[in-house]
């Protein structure tokens, strides 16, 4: 199965990659830079229950790779402080 993270994933353009990479059969990791608890209510407004539920929500930032990687992100997807898809 392929993953992608996503950063900004709570805003607008990142709802739409997100929705439209689990309807391809993605393995979704959210990245969030506040804590889970305190954006979870504006997610769930967001995402429909299975695709919410699906998203793996984390906390971290592409400025600190090594926090992506102890998170199970494979260390290839992360190069210095970008993403390769």
């Amino acid at each position: 199965m392929k993953r992608a993270a996503i950063t900004g994933i709570a805003g607008q353009d990142g709802t739409y990659l997100a929705r439209g990479l689990l309807r391809r059969g993605y393995e979704v990791h959210g990245l969030l830079h506040i804590p889970f608890d305190r954006e979870a209510p504006v997610l769930r407004r967001r995402y429909p229950a299975a695709e919410f539920n699906a998203v793996r929500w984390q906390t971290g930032s592409p400025e600190d790779p090594f926090s992506l990687v102890r998170r199970g992100l494979r260390r290839k997807v992360v190069a210095g402080s970008r993403f390769r898809w």
